[in-house]
């Protein structure tokens, strides 16, 4: 499993580069509700800031749906 600074990274930036606007609101939305910060950079800072280790796996289990349960071939 992926640490949670690269899934919440993935979500925002799919290709690595450029943040997806609509993901962006999204977990702007979540953090503003969630009493972080809003200041420029605060996105990076809760990817990166090992303060907040607790909030990036908040910000996972409510952003990104869990994996599908494979199932069995028979």
């Amino acid at each position: 499993m992926a640490r949670h600074a690269d899934r919440i990274k993935q979500f925002w930036k799919p290709d690595g580069v450029t943040p997806d606007a609509n993901r962006e609101d999204q977990l702007k939305a979540w953090m503003r509700s969630n009493g972080l910060s809003m200041q420029p950079g605060a996105i990076t800072a809760l990817i990166h800031s090992p303060v907040l280790q607790s909030a990036r796996a908040a910000a996972v289990k409510a952003l990104l749906p869990a994996a599908a349960p494979r199932r069995s071939a028979r």
